[in-house]
């Protein structure tokens, strides 16, 4: 699990500043209520904050939960990109 959280950790550092990235393994894992919550495949970003995607297809900055509005972020959300296959 830790190397898949590197992995998750890694490919935000393209996309965002280390705070906010700081700020993600803080609340994520919260959002989720799982210690590994970085490894699920339902983290987005839109370079500007962390999103947590949930069931019901709601997005909710991870953060803060605040609800962005989809229309305004649809075209700039970004998920972390998986090999298919990998579980």
């Amino acid at each position: 699990m830790a190397v898949v959280e590197a992995y998750v950790l890694r490919s935000l550092r393209g996309y965002l500043s280390m705070p906010k990235i700081r700020e993600a393994a803080e609340a994520v894992p919260l959002a989720f209520g799982d210690e590994y919550g970085l490894t699920t495949r339902r983290i987005a970003t839109d370079g500007v904050d962390i999103f947590v995607a949930y069931a019901d297809g709601g997005l909710a900055r991870a953060r803060d939960g605040q609800r962005p509005i989809r229309e305004v972020i649809t075209d700039y959300v970004r998920y972390i990109g998986w090999e298919s296959g990998d579980q």
